[in-house]
């Protein structure tokens, strides 16, 4: 079996705390993880090697450049490995492997992100777990597509959001189930997975260029001044996601709030709704929400919140020029991000 390639990028598994007393994310995780995690352990893992990226960073601190190394290194490491684990902070992991899922497209092998609540190098750090079990999975079996471990749950990447700051339980799926679980042994659902498809790295198209600012967000709160979302059409960004009430309603009595939409639709905005909640879908059919889809607003579905953030991010980077495609992929199910009408 090739080896694994373990892509370290920060976040808490590998913090060490300060002389101050906080943590910061530290280079040099593949010896931390030696002298951590006991030999007999390391033994019985399948074969593995690491790249970091420098410097290592808290997730927050994640860019659209950083999705774009972290693909390029997938790229051009893929016929060499078996699979590939990205440590990851939790923050904005569900960002990332998001858009991963839409950089990458169709694989046939895995590309897993984990992390932990805990730094690795603290007492009842949940990070041993997530790190070996994923390769324990990568090890065992090919999941196609991008996932996150964490807790002793499979998610599809592009499905899953951080749903606590503390709890060992971070992530949830809400509108997909889970692609597999660890329970005393590894459980796969191989019929929820995507089918396998053999990556066309070498299109010199592929891989779209990223960049800063292409996308805003706009989170719908009772008495939300105008301002705040005349900021956003009068920025410079070619997107925007529009997180609205419930089954994806807006105030229809907002005035300021619609000819905003407008004004995003005559500049060739590209506008999409998703809701605040974390289950269940947008739907078309109350009132509330019918001078979106006039104002040339298209519907999420039931993407999560990151999902339709990178989504459009990624279109936009793609297919920039044409406004109506993008409209129509978003629509589309590309990656298990979205359930078919």
């Amino acid at each position: 079996m090739q080896p694994v390639l373990i892509i370290y990028t920060g976040g808490t598994i590998g913090m060490e705390k300060t002389a101050e007393g906080t943590y910061q994310p530290t280079a040099g995780f593949a010896q931390l993880a030696q002298k951590t995690i006991a030999p007999a352990i390391w033994r019985q893992m399948p074969t593995h090697e690491y790249v970091e990226i420098s410097p290592a960073i808290d997730s927050a601190d994640i860019t659209p450049k950083h999705w774009q190394h972290l693909a390029e290194i997938i790229i051009e490491h893929y016929d060499n490995y078996a699979g590939f684990i990205i440590l990851h902070g939790t923050d904005t992991m569900a960002y990332t492997a998001s858009m991963l899922s839409f950089l990458l497209g169709g694989l046939d092998k895995t590309v897993i992100l984990t992390g932990s609540q805990i730094p690795l190098t603290e007492p009842c750090s949940d990070g041993a777990n997530n790190l070996l079990v994923a390769l324990q999975l990568i090890g065992k079996s090919r999941v196609p597509e991008v996932c996150i471990y964490f807790a002793n749950q499979l998610f599809r990447g592009n499905r899953a959001s951080k749903i606590s700051t503390s709890a060992m339980i971070a992530f949830e799926s809400s509108n997909y189930p889970i692609l597999g679980a660890f329970e005393n042994q590894l459980k796969l659902f191989h019929h929820r997975w995507l089918r396998p498809q053999v990556p066309d790295f070498a299109d010199k198209d592929f891989l779209p260029r990223l960049s800063d600012g292409q996308v805003a967000v706009i989170y719908l709160t009772p008495g939300m001044p105008s301002a705040i979302m005349q900021a956003a059409v009068s920025a410079q960004a070619q997107g925007l996601v529009l997180v609205s009430y419930g089954s994806g309603n807006v105030p229809v009595h907002r005035q300021a709030l619609m000819d905003s939409l407008n004004q995003a639709r005559q500049r060739g905005i590209v506008m999409v709704n998703v809701s605040q909640c974390a289950g269940g879908h947008v739907n078309h059919s109350y009132a509330a929400a019918q001078p979106l889809y006039q104002a040339g607003v298209v519907s999420g579905e039931d993407m999560t919140i990151e999902a339709a953030v990178t989504k459009l991010h990624y279109l936009l980077a793609k297919y920039g020029n044409d406004r109506e495609k993008i409209q129509v992929l978003l629509q589309r199910n590309l990656r298990g991000e979205l359930s078919p009408a």
